[in-house]
């Protein structure tokens, strides 16, 4: 028996590992096949286009339509009818005229196809031509077209329907008529589906007895009762069911008497039918039903007790959760929770500890519809000790509603946990608390957050912040004016995951903050979201009296992508830096902004960087070969150094000089990776990784070679260290520096600038996803996502920027959300690109080592690198 469940549990855990790619499998193999069947729609064997259709239905491909409406007139009788019915079960619209015009071919067995596949489209266009088929003179038309007119629901197809039900000749075309009739559900059919319940045949009587139970009303009441008497067991057991949905009290002694019943299904349905009508002189004889041998009138017994909610049930139903039958444990568990009596606190706790998992779930479910606190304590320990991860989160839900207050340290536990799921429901759980208690604990987490965590993060406090509505969200905005520091920074923190429209606004803000500290964490946050609002504000912060403000800001503009000061004009007609006064002349006079705060002076850029340049106020000047061609500012930062090897002497944020050095260096030795209570300058001076991407570009007519050195002689303005030039005074000084040639573009820049891109489109295609599905309700392809958003038309191509683009699609189910990922593959390894990148729906950006051209789908998270994005 223990090899037997071992070998399942193998089976179960290798089909949910394969699950993910077999499905992306046949996804993408869906255009395949259904070009093959199309083709196979063609063949000269019968056989091989008859089942071509029959499969196309079964496809659900909407491109099949035309192909399929052509095949409707195949010289096979068969194949035209698989077509019909194929075209039915795709609900194609467009072939009703098509199919309607197929009501009238010479074989019966197409016009029922036709008349099939017209009721699964239920277009009330055909009910005139399903009318005229009523008259047909074959049996399997006259039956498809009665169930088609019960399929569109139209009030006007009943006098043919009680028609054909009471005076065809055959028994299959009456059964298709009285369930037509049931699916109408109109009281206008109840006098001659009454009538047919004397029908000869058992088929017609049962579906007339189940369509009584759809109309409703007195006589089908009456009717039902005397059903119950029927020789056959189907009429009786469709009886027994149809006088629970008419809601009639005058059944209820005859369900009771029906109880006893020879046939299992009657006794079945009796005890359901006792529960829906909940009249409490029923409650003693299902007591009695329980302790039957038959499982499924006892479940259906059990079942009805807990709806009517009698509390003299409650002792046998205690009793049966000892019940050798697990369902009849589990149904008594439910019915408990549903009577919602205290007296059944503590069995219910005892059985949190049964073996079966669906019983400790709806246990937990049980306890807290009921509300006691006693199993608080039972239930959070489930929440850490259970083995079965739908019953730990069902712990999770009813934590908030047993303890409020008191369940909010064991839900952050769960939130500082490795499973996504677990940590989502306790967010929900906490927003539900409504106190703001969850909130101070949300903040104190904030303390511990590890900075490479933070996109795994956002999915789940944002619904916490959904849960817990705005007061939460300006409770945490008036935490960044609290007078305790470490309180100021994790709510900083905070906002910064959640990335809404006031983070922002929030973020810079901070930089004002009294606090260096507060103002060096600001700084590094605005570097990783890349806010082009916050530039500004970057720029002010150059001149703060904190040198780490100062280097932090500096690295964000960086990341941004932006110089820290804004560049002269230049010149489209020559290669000279020119003054705004004077462009025809060699030389530029440079005057200080008034308006601008007055800025510290910057470190000297290396000889060997990408540009050389003059300094204007220490502010760079660079050549116009290279400021005619300024980079669009990088969205992602890639961390792996062997692709990107740009600015590592570059970086205008890294001092050259010794004191510098020595302090950045001391600060870099205190290295973490998470942020304590209070975050010190030195630790948030080393928590980002992120190095400036700059993507060098070639002027246009400008070829690779390098050009000769050029000196170029500018009146430079300068202003003493620490001491700048009010705003009125500008000291001319004369000052000559050697032009390099900007170096040729060569083949990794290519490959860092293509990478870069797809980082960033892959952020577009995420957004637009994220748009669409919030309008639609749904995930989409490529191709749609291109035509319905702002996203370049030729990327419906599946291509961009040397690399392959593929969108993975996997829709809703009962037991699981949306999800959908994209693989962006270089077409040329090394050339167009040096790795892969992946990204799913949680906006992670993950890539794969260096030309591993083996990019299996089905490990992504394992074998993939976390892009800070």
């Amino acid at each position: 028996m223990k090899t037997q469940k071992a070998i399942l549990c193998v089976f179960i855990l290798l089909t949910l590992l394969l699950a993910t790619p077999i499905y992306s499998f046949c996804q993408q193999n869906t255009e395949t096949r259904r070009v093959q069947l199309l083709k196979d729609l063609r063949s000269e064997d019968r056989r091989v286009r008859r089942k071509a259709a029959e499969d196309l239905g079964r496809l659900g491909d909407e491109q099949a339509i035309a192909g399929l409406i052509g095949a409707l007139r195949d010289s096979d009788q068969f194949v035209s009818a698989a077509s019909a019915i194929a075209l039915g079960e795709l609900k194609a619209k467009l072939a009703v005229d098509a199919l309607i015009e197929m009501l009238r071919n010479p074989s019966s067995e197409v016009r029922g196809g036709a008349a099939v596949a017209l009721g699964r489209i239920a277009d009330a266009k055909a009910i005139q031509a399903l009318f005229s088929t009523l008259n047909d003179t074959d049996v399997y038309p006259r039956s498809a077209a009665a169930g088609a007119l019960g399929r569109i629901g139209d009030t006007s197809a009943i006098t043919s329907l009680t028609t054909l039900l009471l005076k065809d000749a055959e028994s299959q075309v009456r059964t298709a008529a009285a369930e037509a009739l049931g699916r109408i559900g109109d009281r206008q059919a109840s006098e001659a589906l009454v009538k047919a319940l004397k029908d000869p045949n058992n088929y017609v009587r049962t579906a007339s007895a189940v369509a009584l139970g759809q109309t409703g009303g007195e006589t089908a009441t009456l009717a039902l009762i005397e059903a119950l008497k029927d020789s056959d067991r189907l009429v009786r057991s469709a009886a027994a069911e149809s006088l629970g949905r008419n809601n009639d009290i005058r059944a209820v002694r005859p369900l009771i008497e029906a109880l006893g019943d020879p046939d299992q299904f009657v006794r079945t349905n009796a005890a359901y039918s006792l529960g829906r009508l909940g009249d409490r002189q029923a409650v003693e004889p299902l007591m009695d039903a329980v302790h039957l041998d038959d499982s499924r009138v006892k479940n259906r017994a059990i079942d009805s007790l807990g709806t009517i909610g009698d509390k003299r049930a409650l002792p046998i139903l205690i009793d049966t959760l000892q019940d050798k039958d697990r369902v009849a444990r589990t149904n008594s568990v439910i019915a408990l929770g549903k009577i919602g009596d205290k007296r059944a606190v503590d069995p219910l706790i005892q059985t949190l500890s049964d073996p079966d998992s669906n019983t400790r779930k709806a246990t937990i479910d049980a306890l807290s519809r009921i509300g006691d606190e006693r199993a608080f304590d039972p239930i959070a320990n489930l929440v850490k000790t259970d083995s079965d991860q739908r019953v730990k989160g069902a712990a999770i839900n009813s934590l908030a509603k047993l303890g409020a207050t008191k369940s909010i340290d064991p839900l952050i536990e769960v939130f500082q946990g490795k499973s996504l799921e677990l940590r989502n429901l306790a967010a929900i759980a906490l927003g539900q608390i409504h106190q703001p208690e969850s909130l101070r604990a949300i903040l104190k987490l904030m303390a511990q957050v590890d900075l490479a965590s933070i996109p795994d993060l956002r999915p789940s406090l944002s619904l916490f912040f959904k849960e817990a509505g705005l007061e939460a969200r300006n409770q945490l905005t008036n935490s960044l004016t609290d007078n305790d520091l470490a309180t100021r920074q994790q709510a900083l923190l905070l906002i910064s995951i959640l990335a809404d429209a006031a983070s922002a606004d929030s973020l810079i803000a901070a930089l004002k903050d009294s606090s260096s500290e507060m103002r060096v964490l600001a700084a590094l946050l605005i570097g990783r979201s890349r806010d082009l609002k916050a530039v500004p504000a970057l720029r002010q912060a150059l001149a703060d009296q904190n040198e780490q403000v100062r280097l932090k800001a500096g690295e964000a503009l960086a990341l941004i992508g932006v110089p820290k000061y804004e560049p002269p004009k230049v010149l489209s007609d020559n290669n000279t830096i020119a003054s705004v006064e004077t462009r025809n002349s060699n030389l530029s006079t440079i005057k200080t902004n008034p308006t601008q705060t007055p800025l510290p002076p910057s470190p000297a850029t290396s000889n060997n960087s990408l540009t050389t340049t003059n300094r204007v106020n220490d502010v760079p000047l660079t050549s116009a070969n290279t400021l005619s061609n300024m980079p669009s500012p990088p969205q992602a930062t890639v961390e792996n150094p062997s692709s990107v090897d740009l600015t590592a002497s570059n970086n205008p944020s890294k001092p050259s000089n010794s004191s510098t050095n020595s302090s950045t260096n001391s600060s870099t030795n205190s290295s973490t990776n998470s942020l304590p209570t209070t975050i010190s300058p030195s630790i948030v001076n080393n928590a980002s990784n992120e190095k400036p991407v700059v993507k060098p570009e070639i002027a246009k007519n400008e070829s690779l070679e390098p050009k000769p050195e050029v000196k170029t002689t500018s009146p430079i303005t300068k202003a003493p260290k620490n001491n700048p030039l009010p705003d009125n005074e500008v000291a001319k000084v004369e000052e000559t520096e050697i032009v390099k040639p900007t170096p040729p573009l060569t083949k990794p820049n290519f490959v860092a600038k293509n990478e870069a891109a797809i980082v960033n489109l892959l952020a577009k295609i995420l957004k637009e996803q994220n748009l669409f599905s919030s309008k639609n309700g749904s995930y989409v392809d490529l191709q749609t996502l291109v035509s319905e958003s702002k996203l370049e038309e030729d990327l419906a191509k599946g291509e961009s920027n040397g690399y392959e683009i593929t969108l993975y699609i996997s829709q809703a189910t009962a037991k699981r959300p949306a999800r959908f990922f994209i693989i962006a593959t270089p077409i040329k390894y090394g050339e167009s690109g040096e790795r892969s990148f992946f990204m799913d729906e949680t906006g992670v950006v993950r890539t794969n080592p260096v030309n591993n051209t083996a990019v299996q789908v089905g490990q992504v998270y394992g074998n993939w690198k976390q892009i800070n994005n």
